[in-house]
C-alpha cells in the first residue's frame, strides 16, 4: 500500500473514456514512478465499458490514486476537473492508452527545478504499436535547453514539439494563477491551444531529450485514426483561437506553417478513410489550403524532407496524401 505525503510534487492527470483495453497498462506505468510524493488523478468521463471499475480497483489498493467519475463531457472537461482537484506542485497529463517510463516524473520535475522554469518537456514521444515494445530511457545525449515562451510556441507551431498537452509538465501555480484551462468548446486541437497559451504565459520552458513518453498509434478508437467532420472543424477552430494569442511576426510565420500542416493532416485522414466523395466540399477546401500554403513550408526552418513534402502537396495534394497513406500503412504493418 502506497501513501501520499502531504507535500505532493507531481499530480498525474489521466482523462479516461472507454479505455478498458489499455488503462491497466497505463496505470501500471504511473504507479511505478521513481519520483516519490506523486498523486494520480483518474477522471472517468462517463465510460460505457469497464474503465471506471478498473480505476476504482486501483484506487482501492493505492492511496496515491484518486478515481473521479463524471458524466461524459469530453476530454477537456476531464482534464480541467483534474486541474481543479490536484494538489501537486507540478501537473502532467497522460492519455489512458499511453504509458510512461519509470523516470518520467522525476526527469521532468528535475528539469523544471534545476532550470527554474514553469514548464518542462521532451519534444517527441516514442510511438508504439501492439504489445511488442520495450519501455526504456534510451538516449544518445541529453543537453537540456531553456526556451522563452515565444521560442517554445514557435517550435510547436513548426511541429518540432508534439502538439499535445502530454509529454510535458506544468507549474500548477502558473496554471491556477493565470487561470489556464482546456477549452471545452473545442472538439479537437484543445491540447494544441492549451499548450501554446501555457508557453506564452510561462517564465520559460526546459527541454530535454530522454525517451520517456510512449504514445500508442494502433488504438482503433483514437480520434487520430478516424475521420470526423467535427474534428476537422475543431482543428481549424483551435488554430484560429491560437492566432488570437499571436503578437509577433515570427509567431505568425509559424502559425501559417501550422495551418498548412493541419490541412495536410486532415486531407491525409480524409483520403485514408475514403471520405473524399462524401465530404467533397471539405475535400476541396483542404486541397486549396495544402496547395496555397505550401510556400510557407518551403520557406520554413524545417527539414528537407518536409520541404519535399510541401512540394508534393503544391503539385498534387491528392497524390501526396495517397502516397503518405500508403507509406504509413506499410510502416504500421511492419510495426505489428
Amino acid at each position: 500500500m502506497h501513501y501520499v505525503n502531504k507535500s505532493v510534487k507531481v499530480s498525474i492527470i489521466v482523462p479516461v473514456y472507454n479505455s478498458e483495453k489499455y488503462i491497466s497498462t497505463c496505470i501500471d506505468s504511473l504507479i511505478n514512478q521513481s519520483l516519490e510524493n506523486i498523486e494520480i488523478i483518474l477522471v472517468d468521463d462517463g465510460s460505457m465499458d469497464n474503465s471506471g471499475k478498473i480505476c476504482d480497483m486501483y484506487s482501492e489498493t493505492d492511496a496515491r490514486i484518486i478515481s473521479i467519475h463524471q458524466e461524459n463531457r469530453g476530454v477537456s472537461a476531464a482534464r480541467n476537473k483534474g486541474i481543479e482537484q490536484c494538489r501537486g506542485e507540478f501537473v502532467t497529463f497522460v492519455d489512458s492508452d499511453d504509458c510512461i517510463a519509470e523516470t518520467y516524473c522525476e526527469y521532468l520535475y528535475k528539469l523544471c527545478k534545476e532550470n527554474g522554469t514553469d514548464i518542462a518537456l521532451t519534444p517527441q514521444p516514442v510511438r508504439v504499436c501492439g504489445a511488442n515494445y520495450r519501455i526504456t530511457n534510451d538516449i544518445v545525449k541529453d543537453n537540456a535547453e531553456v526556451w522563452t515562451g515565444i521560442e517554445a510556441a514557435r517550435n510547436m507551431l513548426f511541429y518540432k514539439i508534439v502538439i499535445s498537452s502530454w509529454n510535458k509538465m506544468y507549474s500548477a501555480n502558473m496554471l491556477k494563477r493565470k487561470k489556464l484551462c482546456f477549452d471545452t468548446e473545442l472538439a479537437y486541437g484543445e491540447g494544441f491551444a492549451f499548450v501554446i497559451n501555457a508557453f506564452i504565459h510561462s517564465n520559460g520552458i526546459a527541454c530535454g531529450n530522454k525517451n520517456i513518453y510512449f504514445y500508442r498509434v494502433d488504438n482503433e478508437n483514437s480520434v487520430m485514426t478516424n475521420y470526423d467532420t467535427k474534428l476537422v472543424h475543431g482543428s481549424f477552430e483551435a488554430l484560429h483561437k491560437i492566432r488570437k494569442l499571436i503578437q509577433t511576426s515570427s509567431l505568425q510565420e509559424a502559425w501559417n506553417y501550422a495551418y498548412w500542416h493541419t490541412s495536410c493532416d486532415c486531407l491525409n485522414t480524409m483520403i485514408g478513410c475514403g471520405m473524399k466523395v462524401e465530404e467533397n466540399e471539405m475535400y476541396l477546401r483542404l486541397v486549396r489550403n495544402c496547395r496555397n500554403y505550401a510556400n510557407t513550408a518551403m520557406s520554413a526552418p524545417v527539414s528537407a524532407k518536409e520541404k519535399m513534402k510541401a512540394l508534393m502537396y503544391f503539385v498534387s495534394p491528392n497524390f501526396a496524401a495517397r502516397t503518405i497513406n500508403v507509406l504509413r500503412k506499410r510502416k504500421f504493418a511492419k510495426a505489428k
